[in-house]
């Protein structure tokens, strides 16, 4: 609370965006702010470890010392407003904070280093990012790759290169129209097996169009996707190159719609998939955008692959495009998703 009456001094309730939400208050207003220097002080200091126990009876007390005002809810407690002229907040000596990459001094003493600038510790501004997507081919149609492929993922220029390979070497190329290839046993049998619409047309003429023959098999494969990373501070042989992911690359979300009553909130979400932190980068909006940001837990995200979501005041989606490109994050790779557009 102390921070952002420093930080936003002139800013309407020091760049604060109420009601807080008390998971809101627990990862933006407490655990940033904890004399965290070794994984041994992160278990250490919870909230369950203290007399509170829970965020809930934590927020009561203080609402009980008139340092903020709450309200309960049936499933958690929202803060409706902080008094940032209580003297607990005047008078409080913030705690020496480590660096990001500050672990403590060797002999164990723990010196006094200040807090990096969203700059300085996020390493993702200035990243080099693409997007690959591969093929995995069906069993079944392994048949038409001769050789075999090096790898279960392929990109889509070596399928269609091996079914012109495969044309080529079974002279399957129609005489009459070069566009049509010839049918054989393998080919009735695997690919145009009965069971879509136009297959028994085409088993029955024996002859498909070579589009038509490629796309069924594409169709057939499953699809694939490889997001990988060069950040500014590897060397350029060090590039990430992660397990392939199914399905087509999710794209980053920048949802634009209301909140109380007619205040506009531009959220972020889908960062992790393209190395983005989400803690610098609301950091850098909330001084770019002069308004108060939050960083959450999606709602709906799996727990085995938690995503966090950010939030910050306003009609932002500028602001966040033009952030995202200095993280390496296309403009193709984004999806914008406008809920204050009035429905015709």
């Amino acid at each position: 609370m102390q921070h952002h009456k420093q930080t936003n001094p002139s800013a309407i309730h020091h760049g604060l965006d109420f009601p807080l939400s008390q998971s809101h208050v627990m990862s933006n207003l407490v655990q940033p702010f904890l004399p965290i220097f070794s994984p041994e002080d992160g278990k250490q200091m919870q909230i369950r470890n203290t007399t509170y126990k829970n965020m809930k009876k934590f927020l009561k007390a203080l609402d009980k010392r008139q340092l903020l005002k709450v309200k309960e809810k049936p499933t958690e407690i929202i803060v409706l407003d902080i008094d940032f002229n209580d003297d607990a907040i005047k008078s409080f000596t913030p705690y020496p904070l480590p660096s990001r990459s500050s672990n403590g001094s060797k002999n164990g003493k723990q010196s006094e280093v200040s807090t990096p600038t969203a700059t300085e510790s996020d390493d993702t501004i200035g990243q080099s990012l693409s997007v690959e997507i591969l093929y995995k081919v069906a069993e079944r149609l392994n048949f038409l790759f001769s050789p075999a492929p090096t790898s279960s993922y392929i990109p889509l220029s070596e399928i269609k290169s091996a079914l012109s390979t495969y044309i080529n070497n079974n002279a399957l190329t129609n005489e009459t129209n070069k566009r049509l290839i010839n049918l054989n046993d393998d080919l009735s049998r695997y690919v145009f097996t009965g069971t879509k619409p136009f297959d028994d047309e085409v088993i029955s003429k024996g002859i498909v169009s070579k589009s038509a023959f490629e796309e069924r098999v594409y169709t057939e494969c499953s699809i694939y996707h490889i997001i990988r990373r060069q950040s500014p501070s590897f060397s350029s042989s060090s590039s990430q190159d992660p397990k392939p992911r199914a399905g087509q690359a999710p794209k980053v979300k920048i949802t634009l719609e209301t909140r109380s009553g007619n205040k506009t909130v531009t959220k972020i979400s889908g960062l992790e998939r393209y190395f983005v932190s989400p803690t610098p980068l609301a950091d850098e909006l909330r001084k770019t955008c002069a308004g108060s940001t939050s960083v959450e837990p999606l709602v709906g995200s799996s727990p085995k692959d938690a995503l966090m979501e950010v939030m910050v005041q306003g009609p932002q989606k500028d602001a966040v495009l033009k952030a995202l490109e200095k993280r390496g994050v296309k403009n193709n790779w984004v999806e914008i998703i406008d809920r204050v557009k009035k429905k015709k």
